[in-house]
């Protein structure tokens, strides 16, 4: 088994890289684009949106557990989908 103090950055890394290689397979963009609100503002922003959360997973993922990523996805998206419902 590797060392975690050598390989630390790399394995971050490996983790990192889902979140930008298929942010564009997020249920968002196709139903964005579908509305009618697909401007490339918007749709930059979405990309770079579910760039930051899947840093963010990968991240819980590395340092935590699977269980700890699948939490903190249930989390934030609680946060941005049904509070603004509430508010």
């Amino acid at each position: 088994m590797c060392n975690r103090a050598e390989t630390g950055v790399y394995r971050y890394s490996e983790n990192k890289c889902p979140g930008f290689q298929s942010p564009d397979t997020h249920p968002g963009l196709p139903q964005l684009v579908a509305s009618g609100a697909g401007s490339p503002f918007a749709t930059g922003g979405t990309v770079l949106g579910n760039i930051a959360v899947g840093t963010l997973y990968g991240w819980c993922y590395w340092k935590r557990s699977l269980i700890a990523a699948m939490a903190t996805h249930f989390a934030v998206d609680f946060m941005i989908h049904v509070l603004p419902a509430f508010g």
